[in-house]
């Protein structure tokens, strides 16, 4: 984990905000929130981040929508799909949207963590 510094948290819940971010920083990582998926593509055109953790459904843009435009826009940050959603169904679109790993919630620490670790060495990080 210790190649992953600053994560972006795509989440419109509060609730699900705080979870995802007292998980993380537990790792040792950085944190910042975007409550909607255009605040998500715009955090992730500024850069800086080491990844996403992209909740589907958000106001604005979807997750979906968001990871779709980051790939369409060259941004190759690896993106995990996080949602409650744990339908095969929605596994398929979010990687056809080019996610790179997919969890459902609600997430344990252990999961996140071996979910993150899978995605970056898939990156070479």
């Amino acid at each position: 984990m210790n190649q992953v510094r600053r994560v972006l948290v795509a989440e419109d819940n509060v609730i699900n905000q705080k979870i995802l971010k007292m998980l993380l920083e537990s790792m040792g990582i950085q944190v910042e929130i975007a409550a909607d998926g255009a605040s998500a593509l715009a955090a992730a055109r500024s850069g800086g981040f080491d990844l996403v953790l992209m909740d589907i459904q958000m106001p604005v843009l979807n997750g979906l929508q968001a990871t779709r435009r980051m790939r369409d826009e060259g941004i190759c940050l690896p993106v995990i799909v996080v949602t409650a959603h744990a339908l095969e169904e929605m596994e398929r679109m979010a990687f056809q949207a080019g996610a790179d790993a997919f969890v459902t919630k609600p997430v344990a620490k252990a999961d996140l963590a071996d979910t993150i670790n899978s995605v970056m060495r898939g990156v070479g990080v």
